[in-house]
């Protein structure tokens, strides 16, 4: 009951999300990729994971994410070489044809450039903390669009720092299922790793190494082969320090997942 308005909230912000994916392009709000991590539960289905041609925008602070995008596009100038056709027609109907020769890109570039009068610059995480300095709350964003197979550049403005980050997809949508299936699970602090690795293997999921810090995730997904068949990951996240109430809620949840057959044990 205690875990009902963030758990309703979660699945509000992934309806809006899967919504705005449908249409190629996802506007985000570093905030609110924040509040949809922080949900009690909540899952993404590889469907809407990263596509050939797919972009996804964090912005962060206040310019318009087209504002973004348009600064992006003007920043890049490079020639098209034959393997990036297939990629730029897909991202074609959106103007973003430069783009997708930044995503084809596997080293350190940074794009340097005056845009409307100030100077912009855009490039790999890397590259861009030696321009200006990044905050744990800006680099979270940046994961969650790396899980989901994007490659991930940064944004920022000489006199204002780092404004946005842009997620350019160039994989297929198999591959991007792969890789989330790839991610390494963990459960509730507390539990043996022995445990952990029981039932992240029974969810046919890596598991290895300790727990994900101060806010724990439990990554599960069914055994998968393609999109297709409907692959879930449910992540639960679960604070450090559990008063016992808290421990006594999360078991019974657990009870019922047992009993339900959602989760194989040893």
């Amino acid at each position: 009951v205690a875990a009902a308005p963030a758990l309703a909230a979660g699945r509000a912000k992934l309806a809006a999300a899967a919504e705005a994916r449908r249409g190629g392009l996802m506007l985000s709000r570093a905030k609110d990729l924040e509040d949809l991590m922080r949900a009690r539960r909540w899952q993404i289905d590889p469907h809407l994971l990263a596509a050939p041609g797919k972009v996804e925008v964090v912005v962060y602070g206040d310019t318009p994410a087209d504002t973004l995008l348009a600064v992006a596009d003007a920043l890049l100038s490079e020639s098209f070489g034959p393997e990036q056709t297939s990629l730029r027609e897909a991202l074609k109907a959106k103007n973003l044809e430069r783009l997708a020769v930044a995503a084809t890109r596997k080293d350190d570039a940074l794009w340097r450039g005056t845009v409307n009068g100030r100077r912009w610059y855009l490039g790999f995480e890397a590259a861009v903390e030696a321009q200006a300095e990044l905050t744990a709350d800006m680099k979270s964003p940046l994961e969650f669009l790396r899980d989901q197979g994007h490659t991930v550049y940064l944004l920022g403005r000489d006199d204002g720092g780092v404004l946005g980050a842009l997620g350019i997809s160039v994989g297929a949508e198999p591959e991007a299922v792969k890789a989330a299936k790839a991610l390494s699970a963990t459960l509730m602090p507390g539990l043996p790793d022995g445990t952990r690795q029981a039932v992240a293997k029974a969810a046919g999921v890596t598991c290895d190494g300790p727990p994900l810090g101060r806010h724990d995730a439990t990554l599960l997904t069914p055994h998968a082969e393609l999109p297709s068949s409907g692959a879930r990951i449910r992540v639960v996240v679960v604070p450090e320090e559990i008063p016992m109430w808290g421990r006594l809620r999360e078991g019974l949840a657990l009870l019922v997942y047992r009993l339900r057959g959602r989760v194989a044990w040893d």
